[in-house]
């Protein structure tokens, strides 16, 4: 079994100013420990999270023995947010959420089902 980290980030950049000034904000992080990671639910959830943004984004992963890391930015091109910039940080925010909280509960499951036996 393994552990994974994740970290959700927001960038937002101005690409009108000679510095290409940019802010980057930590916005969530979670965590599950002694779950059975596999690619597929790594592309599931950097699906989701496609989905509800569009594009500009960067999902890393990285693995170390049985560690998961995985980082995600969201990247927007002005430094202050539209209404519906806010509304899709909102939506990831919410698809990362249910993501974590459905494996949560799957990982509770099977922990009861070895009980059980």
């Amino acid at each position: 079994m393994s552990n994974l980290y994740f970290e959700l980030y927001l960038e937002k950049m101005d690409w009108n100013t000679d510095d290409y000034k940019n802010d980057i904000t930590h916005l969530k992080s979670y965590e599950i420990e002694n779950v059975l990671v596999t690619d597929g639910e790594i592309n599931d959830l950097h699906m989701e999270i496609i989905q509800a943004k569009g594009d500009w984004l960067n999902f890393n992963t990285n693995v170390v023995g049985d560690k998961y890391y995985i980082q995600t930015t969201l990247i927007f091109h002005e430094m202050n947010l539209s209404e519906d910039n806010k509304q899709i940080i909102n939506k990831v925010i919410k698809k990362c959420e249910l993501f974590f909280r459905i494996w949560s509960i799957w990982i509770q499951q099977q922990a009861t089902i070895t009980l059980k036996y």
